[in-house]
């Protein structure tokens, strides 16, 4: 899916709400995650339902979800000037989980995502993002940048303000390029459940990319993500 509008984009990093779902969209995506096989990995895992243009697994109203997705998608985006739609499905956190990502940018710093949580997101198991442009500490063609520890040194910086955004089930939330974020364990006593869009301002597949590296040249604008 492309669509191409013609409103200039703002040039900014953060984890914003948008709005609240209706009734009629919650229904939806509970029977949509419904559907879903339950899995008992112990760590955060991810269900694709539509990759790259094709649709991965089946859910029930398969051709509603897709529409709607796409509605939602030219409501978010209307102000970007092109918006390609790269892959949504279901990603859970479950309780008790204990691994902590890295600080990354989904496939690349000009790609942004839709969150919304189908459970509470607490400090105890909400995303950690960074707002503060980062010059140095970021990836060159992939969504790798590092860990805290890392970020702080290739920046050569004494603090980082990392960032987290706790709301209620059913919040539409919107992740903006660039803006780096990690998962974290899940100190909660119920799975964290989330349905995500994945879209760029570019034409992108997800098998892309290769190897992230610190940079000792500051960003372009191209590079910041912002057409």
């Amino acid at each position: 899916m492309t669509c191409t509008v013609n409103s200039p984009r703002v040039d900014r990093r953060d984890l914003e709400f948008v709005r609240a779902l209706t009734p009629p969209e919650r229904d939806l995506l509970l029977a949509a995650h419904a559907s879903v096989p339950a899995s008992c990995a112990p760590e955060i895992h991810w269900t694709n339902l539509y990759v790259d243009g094709a649709f991965v697994a089946e859910a029930p109203q398969r051709d509603r979800l897709h529409s709607w997705v796409l509605r939602l998608v030219a409501e978010v985006y209307a102000d970007w000037p092109e918006v390609h739609l790269i892959s949504y499905g279901f990603v859970v956190n479950p309780a008790g989980s204990s691994a902590e990502q890295p600080f990354h940018c989904d496939y690349g710093v000009t790609t942004s995502n839709l969150f919304i949580p189908l459970t509470r997101v607490t400090l105890n198991n909400a995303t950690r993002f960074i707002r503060q442009p980062l010059a140095r500490a970021r990836p060159r063609t992939t969504d790798f940048i590092g860990t805290v520890d890392e970020i702080l040194e290739a920046e050569g910086c004494e603090v980082l303000e990392v960032v987290q955004l706790a709301c209620r089930p059913f919040c539409l939330l919107r992740l903006l390029p660039g803006t780096p974020h990690a998962g974290v364990p899940n100190r909660e006593d119920y799975d964290r459940a989330m349905f995500w869009v994945t879209v760029d301002s570019q034409p992108r597949r997800i098998g892309e990319g290769t190897l992230a590296l610190f940079r000792e040249d500051p960003l372009t604008p191209d590079e910041r993500g912002s057409p």
